[in-house]
């Protein structure tokens, strides 16, 4: 039986995994550990995406040759216990080159707490250019400190920044 509004609820309203359209109207069950059950929550041709913004709309220049800047706005404590060990991260970044010298825009996902670099993205001279890195290796244990970084290989040449972002993709 479905629940209606306005009626009680039975047990057999509520399911402990997802049996497709037979469950309409009825619950999801919690398990021993308080959570849903995955049939509930993923669609069977798509893996799921977990994003977390590192940073949105931000322009910075960056004058020093070779020396990266740290975007004080773009910092994330990563505590390792709180993500599932089979999710592959990767990082995003979107920014483009506007100097009339031929320079490049490296962006960078720096462990701050351990000295370690995780990742360096290069955006070449242009209108602009998204990317995505390989699947990262992140901190397996405790709470890293990461920021978002960025240089240019020309001196007083102007880098635009405009997005950063992990996505972890969970596993199928």
């Amino acid at each position: 039986m479905a629940i209606t509004a306005g009626s009680d609820g039975v047990a057999s309203d509520f399911v402990s995994t997802s049996g497709g359209a037979a469950d309409v109207g009825k619950v999801a069950k919690l398990d021993a550990s308080g959570q849903i059950d995955d049939s509930f929550i993923k669609h069977p041709n798509r893996k799921q995406e977990i994003v977390i913004p590192l940073l949105n709309d931000l322009a910075g220049a960056d004058s020093t040759s070779g020396s990266y800047g740290d975007v004080a706005q773009a910092i994330y404590d990563w505590t390792a216990g709180n993500w599932d060990t089979g999710i592959t991260w990767y990082f995003e970044a979107y920014g483009t080159d506007g100097s009339a010298s031929p320079s490049r825009c490296n962006v960078q996902l720096y462990n701050s707490t351990d000295a370690a670099e995780i990742t360096n993205l290069t955006v070449g001279q242009t209108a602009g250019t998204f990317l995505r890195s390989s699947a990262l290796t992140m901190p397996s244990s405790g709470t890293k400190r990461l920021i978002v970084r960025f240089r240019n290989s020309v001196s007083s040449s102007t880098v635009t920044v405009n997005m950063a972002r992990l996505v972890g993709v969970m596993p199928a």
